[in-house]
């Protein structure tokens, strides 16, 4: 028997847009941060982050407000 566990998470991160990496949600063609801020704001809403964790890990700054275990769910392997 396994189990998932729901992590429940909120905080905010600062990083370089040379190191962010973002993804076309239809296309999945990639573009780094800087180029991502010169879209337009229509433009910017077809992105992605493509890696979350990778930019909570290459953040300059950030701050975690939340992280709390919300519940924890049997399951059948």
């Amino acid at each position: 028997m396994s189990h998932d566990i729901i992590v429940d998470f909120a905080g905010w991160i600062g990083i370089d847009s040379k190191k962010l990496v973002f993804l076309h949600m239809e296309t999945c063609e990639t573009i780094m941060g800087d180029e991502w801020v010169k879209l337009s704001e229509d433009e910017r809403a077809d992105y992605i982050v493509e890696d979350v964790i990778a930019a909570i890990r290459d953040a300059d700054e950030g701050e975690w407000n939340l992280i709390d275990i919300v519940d924890v769910f049997e399951i059948d392997n």
